[in-house]
């Protein structure tokens, strides 16, 4: 596979449009464990401090 192709099970971004945060279905729900895990994983390794809120 070349570096330009895309794998035939990625839709294009086009399909996977960016949605408001305010129509998130768990928006009011606290983060599950492993969220918390993989954002302070994620902080840590951009040197930044990881803040729940």
């Amino acid at each position: 596979m070349k570096p330009d192709d895309v794998p035939p099970d990625v839709p294009p971004a086009s399909l996977n449009p960016k949605k408001d945060p305010d129509e998130w279905v768990t928006k009011d729900e606290p983060m599950t464990g492993p969220q918390r895990s993989y954002l302070q994983t994620l902080c840590r390794e951009a040197g930044e401090e990881f803040n729940e809120t």
